[in-house]
């Protein structure tokens, strides 16, 4: 069975759409996470967490939810969402989010805590980024093992990366406009031979991480429970 779902969000602004979604249990054992978003608005989730979704709807780094239940972590769930009229990325990310809300009964606030930061500068010896291009078609980020890249990207961003890796806020403090090119590479595990994380952004980006400590925005979870399959 499908329901068709009337939202009105206050928590994310003016907001009213109708759309039918579905929402069930993935089959125990079932391999890997996939998310595909179809033009026109319809989003297809398949074996996500409760915390994918939570971090998707909202932009959130995982150090950044707090109060969570084991449970989000561990269940997973196949999801499909489809707006009576065609919806742009915005909405799709507000239809997630009412889905929390609805069904899960998602209950949360948020805090602001200080807490230890890494601020992100420039190095000694100055940056050694590579100009980029402001293009929506061209530019992007991508990320791996050890590993990330990025290109017509602002420091900014190329911050907010570097806060997934280090599962920690870095705050962009180079005070460099415009957008670059980059790549980093460093080994993720203890090795003697292969530069950290650390070493690595000095030596190939002309950066430096500076441990600080700064406010960091926490979604705390009050409430949250596994829905019915429908």
């Amino acid at each position: 069975m499908r329901l068709l779902l009337l939202v009105a969000l206050a928590t994310a602004g003016a907001f009213a759409q109708a759309f039918v979604v579905s929402v069930k249990t993935a089959k125990p054992g079932k391999p890997g996470m996939s998310a595909r978003y179809s033009p026109g608005g319809r989003i297809v989730l398949e074996n996500v967490t409760v915390r994918y979704l939570i971090d998707t709807a909202w932009s959130l780094h995982e150090h950044q939810l707090s109060g969570a239940p084991a449970w989000i972590d561990s269940a997973h769930f196949d999801i499909e969402a489809k707006p009576e009229t065609e919806a742009s990325g915005e909405v799709r990310m507000r239809m997630i989010q009412a889905i929390l809300l609805d069904r899960f009964g998602l209950v949360f606030h948020r805090e602001t805590k200080e807490m230890p930061i890494y601020a992100l500068v420039i190095a000694k010896n100055g940056p050694k980024l590579i100009p980029g291009v402001m293009d929506e078609t061209a530019g992007g980020s991508s990320s791996g093992n050890g590993m990330v890249q990025g290109k017509g990207l602002t420091t900014q961003a190329m911050a907010d990366l570097l806060s997934v890796s280090l599962e920690r806020t870095v705050v962009d403090k180079t005070g460099l406009k415009g957008v670059f090119n980059f790549k980093l590479q460093w080994k993720p595990d203890a090795d003697a031979e292969s530069p950290s994380i650390f070493t690595a952004i000095q030596e190939q980006l002309g950066l430096k991480l500076e441990p600080q400590k700064g406010p960091v925005e926490l979604f705390v979870i009050d409430r949250v429970t596994p829905p019915s399959d429908n």
